[in-house]
């Protein structure tokens, strides 16, 4: 899970500028994740 928090961390960095929408709907699911298995 970790890795895959880091790739998409990544990911959402390079796409950020060419307006990677579905990206930082990834992050936010990616976080929403994090808080219900912690």
């Amino acid at each position: 899970m970790k890795d895959f928090a880091s790739f998409c961390r990544s990911e959402y960095k390079v796409n950020l500028r060419r307006g990677g929408f579905i990206w930082e709907y990834l992050a936010q699911k990616e976080q929403n994740l994090q808080l219900m298995i912690t």
